[in-house]
């Protein structure tokens, strides 16, 4: 396990993680990593939801960020997340909803692996640290900008 200041680096290779996951304070950032022998994406997928998800069910998080159509998978199914309400994009093609987990409400930012640079995960572990996730003005001017023009708005 790493620190810095703001982000906690945990890794699971294989989805297997070497002692408990704890989120303490600030950003923890756990990564499933391939390990020297190849395990299914699916088992590794399952073993990092349940690692996860114990220290989810130890103190449940104001945001969760799934990184991997296979990693958010698991731990929606994990937690029975049935719905996603979404509130916003906030980078492209990366949502931000709502969700109920362990019978909180949690914001839920969803992310493929198949886009975006290190930079993205940076920008969004950013927002998730300052519980900004989207929600400032400049988002919301976003947001405005992106929405069909509506009747009393045309000239």
């Amino acid at each position: 396990m790493k620190s810095d200041e703001r982000v906690t680096n945990v890794v699971a290779v294989n989805g297997r993680f070497a002692e408990p996951v704890s989120f303490g304070v600030g950003v923890t950032l756990a990564k499933l990593t391939a390990g020297e022998e190849p395990v299914a994406a699916d088992l590794a997928g399952r073993l990092f939801a349940e690692g996860v998800s114990i220290a989810i069910e130890a103190e449940v998080p104001a945001t969760l960020l799934g990184c991997g159509g296979e990693t958010a998978n698991a731990l929606l199914e994990r937690f029975s997340v049935e719905r996603l309400d979404v509130i916003a994009e906030i980078l492209p093609g990366v949502p931000l909803s709502r969700g109920r987990i362990c019978g909180r409400t949690v914001n839920i930012i969803t992310k493929s692996g198949g886009f975006g640079d290190a930079e993205t995960l940076r920008r969004l572990a950013g927002m998730v640290e300052s519980g900004d996730n989207g929600q400032s003005a400049g988002a919301a001017q976003r947001r405005q900008a992106a929405r069909p023009m509506e009747a009393e708005d045309r000239p």
